[in-house]
């Protein structure tokens, strides 16, 4: 694959502060894995369709449906980004956010380091939840907002969708991995924790984005149902919309297509999820390409990935949040 193809690849990253909470199982009543847990994600569904690959910052990370895929990747198993993630799991376990910040001033830049967002958003945890998973936590359900710890590398991190220092991991890792069209998953919680006033402008560019609405969602403690899911990821429609979204920044240019394509889930929804829902609840979940942070080349123990290289070019990153309790009243 020459250079040309891979700049055309939509990429998205799911790190440490991405997945929204854990489904625990630790009897081993809904699956086996060498983690007890089951990562979730908002808009699971929509992120395979949406993004052309899925990168993952390690295993534990990704759903159990996902793992096979051929279009997830694991990048603490690439020795290319082993190093970068070796010198970020580091600072993380030795000196926290702090740590981080000061040696990737752009985190500051990005997040206001003061924001103490986890208590105001416990607040609304429960609800949040069912939006995204179908029920609310509780019995039957056990789920986190963090994981336990996992060998990433050699270093035990936590992944936690509510700690600003996971986010600040995950911003570091990006700033610094040189890796074209790639944009963090953020989910309900965290997506609160990035500065948009004026004084960041030079490196946060707000936008209302494009937004796709009615993304079905459907959820069980094994992980998201894919079933046929190539059938909806493989039509015309998202196809183009993958590669535009690289090309283009104007939001109107996308109306037809946006609509096109919420037709596309629409069907998928009641042809495939609602026959596979089998007590769980097929949701609806909204997609928004929410932020864009335009970042320059030199970057603190920057890696430069094989054939991936950003060649003194400015990286542009979009700051993806599904945020899964917004759409309600846009449901058909």
């Amino acid at each position: 694959m020459n250079q040309n193809q891979l700049q055309v690849k939509r990429r998205a990253y799911i790190g440490l502060s991405s997945p929204t909470a854990y489904f625990y199982d630790h009897d081993q009543a809904h699956f086996r894995a060498p983690w007890r847990w089951n990562p979730i994600l908002e808009s699971p569904q929509g992120l395979i369709t949406l993004f052309d690959e899925l990168w993952f910052l390690t295993r534990p990370l990704c759903p159990l449906s996902f793992r096979n895929e051929k279009y997830v990747k694991f990048l603490d198993e690439d020795s290319d980004f082993e190093p970068l993630i070796k010198a970020l799991a580091e600072l993380l376990l030795s000196y926290r956010l702090r740590g981080l910040a000061s040696t990737y001033d752009f985190i500051g830049e990005v997040i206001d380091l003061d924001n103490h967002y986890a208590e105001e958003q416990f607040r609304t945890y429960n609800e949040v939840i069912e939006f995204t998973y179908g029920r609310q936590p509780g019995e039957g359900a056990p789920i986190d907002n963090h994981s336990h710890p996992m060998d990433v590398c050699g270093y035990e991190l936590r992944g936690d969708s509510m700690r600003l220092e996971t986010l600040a991991f995950d911003i570091a890792f990006l700033g610094s991995a040189g890796i074209r069209n790639i944009e963090l998953i953020t989910n309900s919680f965290n997506s609160v924790a990035f500065k948009t006033n004026t004084a960041t402008k030079k490196l946060l560019q707000v936008s209302e984005g494009i937004t796709i609405k009615r993304v079905p969602v459907l959820q069980t403690p094994a992980g998201p149902v894919i079933d046929r899911i190539d059938s909806i990821r493989e039509s015309n429609f998202l196809v183009d919309f993958r590669k535009m979204i690289l090309t283009q920044s104007n939001p109107d240019d996308f109306g037809e297509l946006v609509a096109d394509i919420e037709d596309e889930f629409f069907r998928y929804r009641n042809n495939v999820l609602i026959q596979k829902q089998k007590g769980s609840r097929v949701i609806n979940s909204l997609g928004k390409n929410a932020l864009s942070l335009v970042l320059g080349t030199a970057f603190p123990g920057s890696v430069e990935a094989k054939s991936l290289r950003s060649d003194r070019m400015v990286r542009k990153f979009n700051w993806t949040g599904f945020i899964a309790g917004l759409e309600v009243k846009n449901k058909r």
